[in-house]
């Protein structure tokens, strides 16, 4: 990490300027970690504990993920899981189907299956069976809530919807999906050639990567909930991973 200095010449007066690039190994500090400042609008302030250790599980979260499960085997996959994922990646990414696989060899395939036949948290926390996945990862928690108002202050009841406890990412996504494919505006479009209706999709498709990103990025190894709350007016989705509040969607 080098500054790069830059000199301006303002109303006849001399400036010097540093850019400094954020540092890709998160808490910086001197001498022990509690001496880690992070930047407030214009000043700096000492970090809490539970920030300073949310930065180090941004740095170890990937490789975290990609760890294999001492003593784990593939008989801590829900088989349905896989199969619904496998059938949604034909239709969707048929490249990366791999039909000629059975689910061991898939899994293999992309990583999430040894050679010993161990499993990776990966693996575990997208497809794994709920027991399993509250053994190895106990903090997994995926929140959604439909709050009848335009914030929880205002609602006249906590929530009219909450997700269910689910086993595994996999199973939460598809429940979640589903939900917000009703509270987002889909504009009729045009009449095509056969006379059927084409809705404009643009804002499920919004929708859709918002969520894929939000699951792909949250921390489920963090005591600290991600959640998705859905408004009368807006959806937020707040994460636990790297991106703290990862979109606010206004519906109307």
């Amino acid at each position: 990490m080098i500054a790069q200095p830059k000199r301006y010449i303002i109303d006849g007066k001399k400036l010097l300027a540093f850019y400094i690039p954020a540092s890709k190994i998160k808490p910086i500090y001197f001498n022990v970690p509690s001496n880690t400042f992070i930047r407030m609008g214009s000043g700096d302030q000492r970090a809490t504990e539970a920030e300073i250790n949310a930065m180090f599980r941004d740095q170890s979260f990937g490789i975290k993920t990609e760890q294999f499960i001492p003593t784990s085997n593939f008989d801590m996959i829900n088989s349905a899981s896989l199969q619904s994922y496998r059938s949604y990646v034909k239709v969707y990414n048929s490249d990366r189907a791999y039909p000629e696989l059975d689910d061991a060899s898939f899994c293999n395939k992309i990583k999430f299956l040894n050679d010993n036949g161990e499993i990776s948290y990966s693996c575990l926390l997208m497809f794994g069976k709920g027991e399993y996945v509250q053994q190895f990862v106990p903090t997994f928690a995926l929140s959604y809530l439909e709050i009848p108002g335009i914030d929880v202050a205002s609602a006249k009841q906590r929530y009219t919807y909450k997700l269910p406890e689910q086993d595994n990412i996999w199973e939460s996504y598809l429940i979640i999906m589903r939900r917000l494919q009703t509270v987002v505006n889909v504009p009729f479009g045009k009449i095509n050639h056969l006379g059927v209706a084409e809705h404009n999709t643009s804002m499920s498709d919004i929708v859709r990567e918002a969520l894929v990103n939000f699951c792909q990025h949250a921390d489920f190894f963090s005591p600290l909930r991600s959640s998705i709350h859905v408004f009368l007016n807006r959806i937020e989705f707040l994460n636990a991973g790297r991106a703290r509040i990862l979109a606010r969607m206004r519906l109307k």
